[in-house]
């Protein structure tokens, strides 16, 4: 962290070779924090697509060292609006929806709490769901590492993020383990965590992702009754 606190203040010194690798020591030490953190929890508000088929999510979620996990969002598609809640207890996962009576229940992956955190790292949040529970991505299978590979660090200029004054790193990520995008994230210079991403999608010319953390917060007690789904 004190590294990473440096690098922000000296970053008007440097030149661009320079610039390229402090800003990968600043993305890197941003990951690491989340990588180590035995839970994880914030709020999001989420922009995937382009109109008129934009997807929307708003809520709070939460993930812990054994595979836990609560997300609660409010999701709207084409004009459709639903609630979505998906808890992990750390063996099985409960799926629920406002638009749908059917609840869908099935074991957690065993390497989630990785998966999330190197996604929300990298990629972010709609990838990490996507990771989580969609199939394509075979996660179960590949290195982490190899699905959401990052290279080409920049650093990017200084802007406010709410109240918040952040650093923007750009970079590359390799999504799905095959397409590449440029994406850029807003790394807090007091707390070194990310307070905003935004990617492209791939093969699209206009569709992007944005997402906006808030609340942001590392190792805190979390209550079991988080990760059940009953509750």
């Amino acid at each position: 962290m004190r590294r990473a606190a440096l690098v922000v203040l000296l970053l008007p010194l440097l030149g661009p070779a320079q610039e390229a690798q402090d800003a990968e020591t600043l993305f890197r030490a941003m990951e690491a924090r989340i990588r180590k953190a035995r839970s994880v929890r914030l709020g999001f508000d989420i922009e995937a697509g382009a109109a008129p088929l934009k997807v929307y999510l708003k809520g709070t979620f939460v993930f812990a060292a054994g595979n836990k996990s609560r997300l609660e969002a409010d999701v709207a598609f084409f004009g459709a609006a639903s609630k979505v809640r998906i808890v992990s207890d750390g063996k099985k996962t409960h799926v629920t929806s406002s638009d749908s009576a059917k609840q869908m229940r099935k074991n957690t992956y065993v390497r989630q709490a990785a998966v999330l955190a190197d996604a929300l790292a990298r990629s972010g949040l709609y990838w990490a769901f996507r990771g989580i529970h969609k199939a394509d991505i075979k996660l179960k299978k590949a290195k982490v590492t190899e699905v959401f590979h990052v290279s080409g660090f920049r650093l990017g200029g200084r802007e406010k993020v709410g109240q918040r004054e952040a650093q923007v790193v750009t970079y590359t990520v390799r999504l799905d383990g095959k397409d590449e995008v440029r994406a850029a994230v807003w790394i807090d210079m007091q707390t070194g965590l990310p307070l905003k991403r935004t990617l492209a999608l791939p093969g699209e010319k206009t569709a992007r992702i944005s997402e906006i953390y808030t609340g942001l917060k590392l190792d805190e007690p979390t209550d079991p009754q988080l990760f059940d789904s009953s509750k």
